[in-house]
């Protein structure tokens, strides 16, 4: 008998007898008939196999449900894994709860990880013989619809020449997330910038009243231990100094010198915050995107004492992995790269995506007074970081008409654009608005633009605070207390620079749009309740190669969860163009699973597809 030797703070589980096979115990043939296989098929990863959950039989594989084992319900440490993964295993013992079973489904899983075919396996959840199941174990149970034996669920996906030879510990970064890290990452997916926590907090239960409701009085009385981590403290002055405004600005305590601005919740409104009072406090002129250059303590540190005064580039990097062409894209008004994170995050895993921002949210910048010249300076940008082409260029909402002048200007130098994408770029329709113009403030002129505008620092024209600015504002100085006063993190100065660009840009139009025929291949990908774009139902010369495709999200979710997911689901599908093709007009729909088609009606075209991508 081996006695497991086991700490005072940790739970004493049982020991075994090791016998030979000889004493009767089970043989490996009677372990492996006892137990059931399903696969989980992710959505996209198989050509020919639809996503679902599927019975292993014999050589075959059994469709049995749509239904499958969420990210949500894998164990926090692993949720990072769960999209990168092809496929997901459950093991479920047909044995009882006898401890054996258990063992079964571990010898099991190590015999499949012992593979040599470069395919990986993470054990990502399990049932318990407590009774305390892991989510993963109480969901299989639901889709299969009646009480099963003890499980283990593992993701499971292609593993590269160097990770099988990898003996180091590089391959365990991804799981340095805990669960208030996941959900705080969830919540940028979902929420507008200025409704994020700075803090998230875990609990075993939320304090209950006698009534069994939510007691928010005790729940405001709560003290909880922040978590104890390793931490690198600041070395020089200038290190501590800028310490102390990060955690003022991120509301944090604990805090090290390589801890990543972005990863600690920061967002574009701390950005600016931020950026501002380091340029008072040392008297530098630091760019806002400087963040992106140096996203930590340490990193910003060392700009800040070797003084760069030099002009930081506008082409701010979002996701800079990966060997395939960089994506370009440009951002809405306003000019700012931040709202385009999550996308550079979750469509461009393969190619570095950058972002390029508009010239004068720094101060010290004077917005261009053309499109013509903003594109024409934009690709002077371009051209110095990728000389030559193929490029691949995007532009959301206002700039997909800078990406547009952008691929007219270098197919006009010689240079080759492989694919243009215009995302979201007609205009929120806002029902019940007089339009206006960008140079009049006063209220029964310019509701459509004030409320524009609004969107533009609030992320959408829905909050309720957009009503009591619409009564309230009358003048551009009204509308900048109106933004300070409910952005408080914000400084006056910056929203007037905001503004000012707004101003400027809102109404810049593609000039002679039919003399601008593009030789690259273009996505419009229309957001749900948008007007049309300047190149829909327009006398569009017949030689460009358009593709209309109609999105389920709307102007100010398509950067967001779950429009990204969208996006990313478009890619993969092949429907954003990135080849030469016949020239044609496509109008594409995207379906939802519960039923018709959305949004408006399709733009006059030659050729039809429907396409479900739910």
């Amino acid at each position: 008998r081996i006695q497991l030797d086991v700490p005072a703070e940790d739970y004493f589980l049982g020991s075994f007898e090791v016998n030979s096979n000889k004493s009767g115990g089970f043989t490996e043939r009677t372990l492996e008939d006892d137990l059931d296989i399903y696969i989980q098929i992710h959505p996209g990863k198989f050509s020919d196999l639809a996503a679902g959950l599927y019975r292993y039989q014999g050589q075959n594989l059994e469709k049995v449900s749509q239904e499958m084992i969420l990210r949500r319900q894998v164990i926090a440490i692993n949720q990072e894994v769960y999209h990168r993964a092809s496929f997901g295993v459950t093991l479920i013992s047909r044995a009882g709860r006898e401890w054996i079973s258990f063992l079964q489904l571990g010898r099991k899983l190590q015999k499949l990880q012992m593979n040599d075919l470069k395919i990986g396996l993470m054990p990502s959840g399990y049932s318990s013989k407590s009774g305390h199941n892991l989510p993963s174990a109480d969901r299989i149970q639901n889709i299969l619809g009646k009480q099963q034996g003890p499980s283990y669920f593992f993701l499971g996906g292609g593993i590269s020449d160097e990770q099988v030879k990898s003996r180091g510990m590089k391959e365990d970064s991804v799981h340095m997330k805990g669960p208030a890290e996941l959900i705080k990452e969830d919540l940028v997916e979902r929420l507008p910038d200025y409704m994020i926590p700075t803090k998230v907090v875990i609990l075993n239960a939320f304090p209950l009243t006698a009534n069994g409701k939510l007691d928010f009085e005790a729940l405001k009385k709560l003290h909880v231990e922040p978590e104890k981590r390793q931490l690198k403290v600041p070395k020089t002055e200038t290190e501590k100094n800028l310490a102390e405004i990060w955690k003022t600005k991120l509301r944090r305590e604990d805090l090290s010198i390589q801890d990543n601005f972005f990863e600690l919740g920061g967002n574009s409104l701390t950005a600016v915050s931020l950026v501002s009072q380091v340029n008072r406090h040392w008297g530098a002129a630091l760019p806002i995107q400087v963040l992106f250059e140096a996203p930590t303590i340490e990193k910003l540190g060392a700009k800040i004492d070797a003084q760069k005064r030099e002009q930081s580039s506008r082409i701010v990097p979002l996701q800079s992995d990966g060997a395939g062409r960089p994506i370009y894209c440009w951002p809405g008004l306003g000019g700012s790269c931040m709202n385009l994170r999550l996308l550079a995050k979750k469509v461009s895993s393969d190619s570095p995506f950058y972002g390029i921002q508009a010239y004068g949210l720094n101060e010290n910048e004077t917005p261009y007074n053309t499109l013509h010249e903003m594109a024409k300076e934009d690709v002077k940008l371009i051209k110095a970081k990728q000389p030559h082409g193929p490029y691949t260029l995007w532009g959301y909402s206002f700039g997909a008409r800078v990406a547009f002048e952008a691929a007219y200007q270098l197919e006009q130098s010689g240079e080759t654009v492989e694919s243009l994408v215009l995302l979201a770029p007609g205009s929120p329709v806002i029902s019940g608005l007089t339009t206006g113009s960008a140079k009049s403030w006063a209220s029964s002129q310019c509701g459509e633009y004030a409320a524009i505008l609004f969107s533009v620092f609030m992320g959408s024209i829905s909050d309720p605070l957009l009503e009591k600015c619409l009564a309230t504002v009358d003048s551009e100085e009204s509308f900048q207390n109106f933004i300070t006063q409910h952005q408080s993190i914000l400084d006056a100065e910056f929203v007037k620079r905001v503004m000012t660009i707004v101003s400027q840009t809102y109404e810049f139009k593609v000039s002679d749009l039919k003399s601008r025929t593009l030789r690259a291949p273009i996505t419009i990908l229309s957001a749900s309740g948008d007007s049309d774009s300047f190149l829909e139902n327009t006398s569009i010369n017949e030689s460009m190669d358009l593709h209309s495709v109609q999105l389920v999200c709307d102007h100010y979710t398509l950067l967001k969860f779950p429009g990204v997911e969208e996006i990313k689901t478009l890619m993969k599908s092949g429907c954003i163009k990135t080849l030469r093709s016949t020239p044609h007009f496509k109008s594409i729909w995207l379906g939802h699973s519960l039923g018709g088609i959305h949004g408006k009606k399709p733009v006059k075209s030659r050729h039809h597809l429907e396409l479900s991508i739910y």
